[in-house]
């Protein structure tokens, strides 16, 4: 993930504009648990979703394979 241009576009954007809640908290202790504790659910949400674009890849390409298997399987048949 880490060498994942939209990750890390994802991560840098997030500290660059920390939400109020995390910026104002006076301790840096609780800040920086707060920072780990977003970016931990920024990067379940990233896994999540790539993994959904993976498998609905995966789905397309293997529809189009039966479809030319089933194509040239016709066209072995017309022979």
């Amino acid at each position: 993930m880490l060498v994942e241009p939209e990750y890390c576009d994802m991560i840098n954007s997030f500290l660059k504009n920390l939400p109020d809640e995390i910026s104002l908290e006076e301790n840096s202790k609780t800040r920086w648990e707060l920072i780990k504790i977003k970016i931990k659910y920024l990067s379940i949400n990233y896994c999540k979703e790539k993994s959904k674009r993976t498998k609905q890849k995966i789905a397309s390409i293997e529809n189009e394979l039966k479809q030319i298997e089933n194509q040239n399987h016709l066209k072995i048949n017309m022979i």
